[in-house]
C-alpha cells in the first residue's frame, strides 16, 4: 500500500481517531494489554487482531460479539484500501494516509492512542518495539523470565506487562524488592510463616509465594537475595513446594516467577555472590531493556506523554509546555537514572518554570554534586575483580586459573596487562 497504513476509527458514523498502523501485529480490545484500548462495553476484552502477512493485511476476530468486514461478518479476512472493519459500535476505516484529515483525537490508547505502548511501557524506537514483541512471545508461556536493565529503566512496568498479557492476569501480582528487606525477615516475606517461629511472630503470616497464588511473583532486585536463602529458592522454583517459616506443612507453589535485576549476575556467580544453578533457573528468558540514552528517539514521546500527566486536571489555560529546544536539550541528556529521570526533572520543570514555555536555562536537571558516583564500567570492576580472586585462589598460577575461568592462558594474560593486575595485590 502507497503511504503510511493507518486506521480512521468512526463511532456513530463520526471520525473520532486517526491512528497509524505500528508494526506487524496490532492488537485492538476493551483490556489495557491491547495496542490500542477502545473504552466500550460492547467491544470484547481482546476483539481482534490486524496482522502483516508477506505484504497483505488480514484482520482476525478474536472475540464473542463478531467482526464485520463492509458488513459482513468474518473470523478472518484479508484487507485492501478503504475496507471498513465492524466492532459493536464502532467502525475502522482501513486505509493508507492519502487523502484522509487529520480526524479529531477523541478515543485514547493506554498512553494516548497514537503512541506506541505495551501495558504503560511507552516506546516508537526499534530497541523499545523489539522489547514489546519479545514480551508478548513470552508473556503467554510457562517460562520463568529474567528481566535485566538499569535502574529507573522501567523493568516493574516490564514484569507487570508479562503479567497482563500471561493466562494468570486475572490473579494477582505479587511485587517483592529483595533489595529493601533486612536479610533477617526475607524468608518469612517470601514464604511466610507460623506463629511463634520466632520472636515477634504473633500470627501466622501469609509470604509473597502464598499470595501470588495463580498469578505472578515478581521479584525485584533479585541479585540482592542473601546467599544463604537462594537454595530454598531454588527448591521452590523446581519442586513448586515451599514451607512457611516454623511449619511443617507442604504447600504447593501455583506461582509464575519473573525476576529483575540491574547487577550483572554473571559477574556475581563469577564472584561467588549467587549460586549458578540459581542463575541458570532464572535465565531461562532474559529480557534486556534499554537504558534511556540507548533510545533517545522516545525521549520526545516520553516528554508529552509525562506532561499530560503531571499536568492532568488543570485547565489548557493554566497548562505548560515545553520549547522546541528544551526537547532536544532533553534528548541530549545521558540519564544516569533513566525515565525516572526524566519524570523527575519535568516535574521539577514544571513547578518552577517562571513562564507558560519552558526553555532550555528552566530544566532543572540534578546538580553533579547531587549525582551518585557511579563507574561506567561497573562490568569491568566486577571482572577485574573476579580474576583477582581467582588468582588468589590458585596462587597466582596462571594456568590453572585459566582453566578455572574457562578461558585461554592467552586471554587470561591479555586481561591481566589490560586491568593492570598485579602480583603484589595477593598480599
Amino acid at each position: 500500500m502507497p503511504g503510511m497504513t493507518t486506521l480512521h476509527f468512526f463511532r456513530l458514523d463520526r471520525e473520532v481517531l486517526k491512528y497509524p498502523f505500528p508494526a506487524e501485529v496490532l492488537r485492538i480490545g476493551r483490556h489495557p494489554a491491547n495496542d490500542l484500548t477502545l473504552p466500550d462495553e460492547e467491544i470484547s476484552r481482546f476483539h481482534l487482531t490486524i496482522e502483516r502477512r508477506d505484504g497483505t493485511f488480514w484482520v482476525v476476530d478474536r472475540s464473542r460479539n463478531g467482526t464485520t468486514v463492509n458488513g459482513r461478518r468474518v473470523r478472518e479476512a484479508p484487507l485492501k484500501n478503504g475496507d471498513r472493519i465492524g466492532l459493536a459500535s464502532w467502525s475502522v476505516v482501513f486505509g493508507d494516509d492519502t487523502g484522509w484529515g487529520d480526524g479529531e483525537t477523541v478515543a485514547r490508547g493506554r498512553a494516548g492512542a497514537s503512541q506506541p505502548s505495551l501495558c504503560g511501557m511507552m516506546g516508537a524506537s526499534e530497541p523499545m518495539l523489539r522489547i514489546f514483541e519479545k514480551i508478548r512471545k513470552a508473556a503467554p508461556t510457562s517460562a520463568t523470565i529474567l528481566i535485566l536493565g538499569e535502574t529507573g529503566s522501567g523493568k516493574e512496568l516490564a514484569a507487570r506487562a508479562v503479567h497482563e498479557l500471561s493466562t494468570r492476569s486475572r490473579r494477582p501480582f505479587v511485587p517483592l524488592n529483595c533489595g529493601a528487606i533486612s536479610p533477617q525477615l526475607i524468608e518469612s516475606e517470601l514464604f511466610g510463616h507460623e506463629k511463634g517461629a520466632f520472636t515477634g511472630a504473633l500470627n501466622r503470616h501469609h509470604g509473597a509465594f502464598e499470595q501470588a497464588q495463580g498469578g505472578t511473583l515478581f521479584l525485584d532486585e533479585i541479585g540482592e537475595l542473601p546467599l544463604e536463602l537462594q537454595p530454598k529458592l531454588l527448591r521452590v522454583l523446581e519442586d513448586r513446594r515451599f514451607r512457611r517459616v516454623g511449619g511443617t506443612q507442604e504447600i504447593e507453589a501455583d506461582v509464575r516467577i519473573v525476576a529483575a535485576t540491574h547487577r550483572s549476575l554473571e559477574a556475581h556467580v563469577r564472584l561467588g555472590r549467587f549460586r549458578e544453578d540459581l542463575f541458570f533457573r532464572l535465565y531461562s528468558v532474559p529480557i534486556s531493556l534499554p537504558a534511556l540514552r540507548e533510545r533517545k528517539d522516545d525521549v520526545p514521546l516520553l516528554v508529552a506523554h509525562f506532561l499530560s500527566g503531571l499536568q492532568e486536571g488543570l485547565s489548557q489555560a493554566d497548562r505548560k509546555h515545553l520549547s522546541p529546544e528544551a526537547v532536544a536539550s532533553l534528548s541530549d541528556h545521558p540519564w544516569k537514572g533513566n525515565v525516572r529521570e526524566l519524570k523527575n526533572v519535568l516535574m521539577r520543570s514544571l513547578l518552577f518554570a517562571p513562564e507558560e514555555t519552558i526553555a532550555p536555562k528552566d530544566l532543572l536537571f540534578l546538580s553533579s554534586e547531587a549525582m551518585p558516583d557511579r563507574h561506567p564500567d561497573i562490568l569491568k570492576d566486577a571482572e577485574r575483580e573476579a580474576i583477582i580472586k581467582a588468582l588468589r585462589e590458585h596462587g597466582w598460577n596462571k594456568r590453572r586459573t585459566a582453566e578455572t575461568l574457562g578461558v585461554a592462558k592467552s586471554t587470561l594474560f591479555q586481561k591481566i596487562r589490560h586491568f593492570g593486575i598485579k602480583d603484589e595485590e595477593s598480599l
